[in-house]
């Protein structure tokens, strides 16, 4: 934990429980999770060293996406409303009994959240979300199915270690040609590039294979593909 000299001692203490693991986290400190944070979530190599910070700012908390590639949900118990923060962006805290969720590879995680004192905030979710949910980044079908030929096989074996196909393979999956295939394929590169998310930029054939897996496990653990979705591979 670090120490936050901006911080409004009338945001109050807040409270945060992973499984058990308690930790009552004062204004003027913040608070990271992760997989090498102040709370320590998991060991998964999914996961960013620190995927999400808590700060006191202006007598509110607030959650800040501290990561590149994950993207963390914030669910109010009590007014059921729910906004999802993309890396690099931040959210303040819209009640007092909340649950911070995200996905890193095949896992979800649940963190429980409670703040003290007033929150009459669900308005500021509502507005807070139309910038920051991944729904609003348009996606076409044919851009979604290059992503779910990618994602495929982690798809349909959650638990099985992520295999990537490589280009030529994807393509044949799709009845595409390889040219079609890498242009649509720099073409979703650069749509969530310019929308914040790292690693999919490439120059050379190395680095395509690293993008192509960077988008994969961001196309999962994003929520931007999904099991469910797998029947739009035949619609190719």
């Amino acid at each position: 934990m670090s120490n936050n000299e901006d911080a409004d001692p009338s945001a109050g203490t807040l409270t945060v429980d992973f499984v058990g693991e308690i930790h009552e986290v004062s204004p003027g400190t913040e608070f990271t999770f992760g997989r090498m944070a102040d709370l320590e979530v998991d060991e998964n190599p999914y996961m960013h060293r620190k995927v999400g910070k808590f700060i006191a700012r202006h007598d509110r908390w607030w959650l800040m996406n501290i990561g590149t590639n994950i993207a963390v949900e914030l669910y109010d118990r009590e007014s059921r409303s729910s906004a999802k923060i993309m890396p690099g962006t931040e959210q303040a805290l819209p009640g007092n009994d909340m649950v911070v969720r995200f996905t890193a590879g095949a896992t979800t995680y649940e963190i429980d959240v409670t703040t003290e004192g007033d929150s009459d905030s669900q308005l500021e979710m509502e507005e807070t979300t139309d910038t920051i949910t991944l729904s609003d980044l348009p996606m076409t079908d044919s851009q979604l199915q290059l992503v779910i030929a990618l994602a495929e096989q982690k798809l349909r074996e959650p638990q099985a270690p992520l295999a990537v196909p490589a280009s030529k393979e994807a393509a044949a999956r799709l009845g595409w040609s390889i040219t079609k295939f890498n242009r649509k394929l720099d073409n979703v590169c650069e749509k969530l590039t310019k929308a914040g998310v790292s690693g999919l930029k490439s120059s050379s054939s190395s680095l395509n294979t690293d993008r192509r897996r960077h988008l994969v496990e961001y196309g999962i653990s994003s929520g931007l593909v999904d099991a469910s979705m797998l029947p739009m591979l035949d619609d190719s």
